[in-house]
């Protein structure tokens, strides 16, 4: 029997656990940067670093939340956002490094790859359903997303 739809839940992006550690790096890096720029006369700059701080802890700080996923013949949602066939070039199933995971290749240009997590059904039924509507190509995450896997995000 053929399936209509696959559905499961996932965090919207993999938790981090950030030690006091991790917050010292980030307050001593920043606070050397608003210095320098205090030094060089800069002080929007300085401003501009204390804010970009300030939010990028709150974000780190964020417990990621739970979305449901639905991958259907129309296409696949991801909590709020709805991503038809028509605007996805291909895919892939990483089952290598880390969680098992979808790596999906968008056409939009500003949002290129989209990672959904795979870690309460198997990844071969996905794969086999997407197959039907999608390439397999292979693809790793894009060098950004790894360099934020890196820092802990």
């Amino acid at each position: 029997m053929e399936q209509k739809e696959l559905k499961w839940n996932t965090f919207e992006y993999e938790p981090y656990k950030k030690g006091s550690d991790w917050y010292w790096m980030v307050g001593i890096i920043s606070i050397s940067i608003v210095v320098i720029s205090l030094i060089f006369n800069n002080i929007l700059f300085g401003l501009f670093v204390l804010l970009g701080t300030f939010t990028l802890v709150l974000y780190a700080s964020r417990v990621p939340s739970i979305i449901s996923i639905e991958i259907t013949k129309s296409g696949i949602t991801m909590g709020k956002y709805r991503f038809p066939y028509s605007s996805l070039e291909s895919f892939w199933v990483e089952t290598e490094e880390g969680r098992p995971r979808i790596i999906l290749k968008s056409k939009k240009i500003l949002m290129p790859h989209h990672t959904i997590f795979t870690e309460t059904i198997d990844p071969e039924i996905v794969r086999d359903f997407l197959a039907e509507y999608l390439t397999e190509e292979e693809q790793s995450e894009p060098v950004h997303q790894q360099i934020m896997d890196r820092f802990g995000f």
